[in-house]
């Protein structure tokens, strides 16, 4: 079949073609796949796995990372058509697993914000020793069990005129929950009106503690998984094949950046010690040189 094409396409493909490094005209054949190019001229096809997001307004994958501080444990690929998370109890099971063969008695706490809440999740948590602080959802019976604490937070930030804030941790029981749990209530009262958080968690300990020093911490999670994504390049999932991008479409390419990432990790902490170093020997030299300006006390012992 003999198909005519226009010659503004015809013009635009070659364009593009050099743009996107495809020099040659027989190029083509494979630059026909090239997601980029697809796009340029709107003859954009979805890739394997990948759905369009309300959240993000955008088709995207869901890529999930497991981190202890900033040792990176998993990254696993998955559509953007189900929950945050999915797959979530399988890999913690995993984790559990492995790490209590080499630690049995390791404390392990299981923490992300309210996409990973999931009832049968933290009753799985309770029933293997799992303790876990995790986000959950404002609803209405929340907000009534705060009303009395958010009065006292919205008094004191119309009295000192800035925003104020506190923690308040109470007992709750949601009518699925076999057992009632502790929840922490992040209180904040500002120009914008109340914003209050809810963190569920297994253990009694302080408000304060648990959203601000244990809770929040999760925030620096962030900081790692940008480290993948545009230092280490996780982000590439263009292939049009789902084995061969870095997460949901590329699993196979995501576990070369968990690689890469645990064997950068101890020449980071050795180029981060000699750093310190550094830093602590200039500012010694430059405490001696500052010093060595001022001629010795004469009264002074030598």
């Amino acid at each position: 079949m003999l198909v005519r094409h226009k010659l503004e396409t015809m013009t635009r493909q070659r364009v593009f073609g050099v743009a996107a490094g495809y020099e040659d005209l027989n190029d083509h054949e494979a630059l026909r796949f090239d997601q980029a190019l697809q796009t340029a001229v709107g003859k954009e096809n979805d890739l394997v796995g990948k759905f369009f997001n309300a959240y993000y307004d955008h088709h995207c994958y869901f890529p999930l990372y497991v981190f202890c501080g900033r040792h990176l444990l998993v990254n696993y690929l998955r559509t953007s058509n189900r929950s945050d998370s999915r797959h979530s109890w399988a890999i913690l099971g995993l984790l559990m697993k492995f790490i209590r063969q080499y630690w049995p008695n390791t404390r392990i706490v299981f923490r992300g914000d309210s996409g990973f809440y999931r009832p049968p999740l933290l009753s799985w948590c309770d029933r293997n020793n799992v303790d876990y602080l995790v986000g959950i959802s404002k609803n209405s019976r929340l907000l009534k069990d705060v009303e009395a604490p958010s009065r006292l937070v919205r008094d004191t930030h119309q009295a000192v005129g800035e925003k104020a804030s506190a923690a308040y941790r109470f007992r709750y029981k949601a009518r699925s929950w076999k057992l009632p749990c502790w929840v922490v209530a992040r209180l904040e009262e500002g120009e914008l009106g109340s914003n209050p958080r809810f963190v569920i968690s297994s253990r009694y300990d302080d408000g304060f503690k648990l959203y601000y020093e244990q809770y929040c911490a999760r925030g620096d999670m962030g900081n790692r998984i940008k480290d993948q994504q545009l230092y280490l390049f996780a982000d590439r999932t263009s292939s049009v094949q789902w084995l061969t991008n870095p997460t949901a479409a590329d699993p196979v390419r995501l576990c070369l950046h968990l690689v890469r990432a645990i064997t950068g990790a101890p020449g980071k902490d050795a180029l981060q010690a000699y750093e310190r170093q550094q830093s602590a020997a200039e500012a010694d030299q430059g405490w001696r040189g500052h010093h060595s300006q001022y001629p010795p006390n004469p009264g002074a012992d030598e």
